[in-house]
């Protein structure tokens, strides 16, 4: 799937999937920059969505803790 985003190609089948859920997954690109496909409410479509590295720091912490440290480091426990 591929959608453009101010200017910028986003292509599930050129980056990494970091996490997933049953609603949304999460891709980094090549040159490091964040996405998200989200199944659309009421519907079987999907959107792609850019996100920035906050967002993504968010979401994959919550999918995919091991994913976490990959990307982001070993965060501080509790």
């Amino acid at each position: 799937m591929q959608t453009i985003i101010d200017g910028k190609l986003y292509d599930t089948d050129t980056a990494t999937l970091v996490a997933s859920s049953w609603r949304e997954e999460i891709f980094r690109t090549r040159r490091g920059n964040w996405f998200k496909r989200v199944r659309a409410l009421c519907s079987e479509n999907f959107v792609l969505e850019k996100m920035n590295d906050a967002e993504a720091k968010r979401a994959v912490g919550i999918l995919s803790p091991k994913s976490y440290e990959t990307y982001f480091g070993r965060p501080e426990e509790a």
